[in-house]
């Protein structure tokens, strides 16, 4: 498999966008209660 550098730094500033804009994006109110919602519904498959 060749080292290809240049699009590996492009997979990383894409990755670095896409978790800032997750950072961004996870300070929405609508999306922390969405989030809360998916924590409890996989909270009911892992035992306590």
């Amino acid at each position: 498999m060749p080292d290809n550098l240049g699009s590996l730094s492009i997979t990383r500033i894409l990755l670095r966008r896409y978790l800032s804009f997750q950072a961004i994006f996870a300070r929405d109110p609508a999306v922390q209660a969405l989030r809360g919602q998916r924590n409890e519904f996989d909270r009911h498959d892992v035992p306590p």
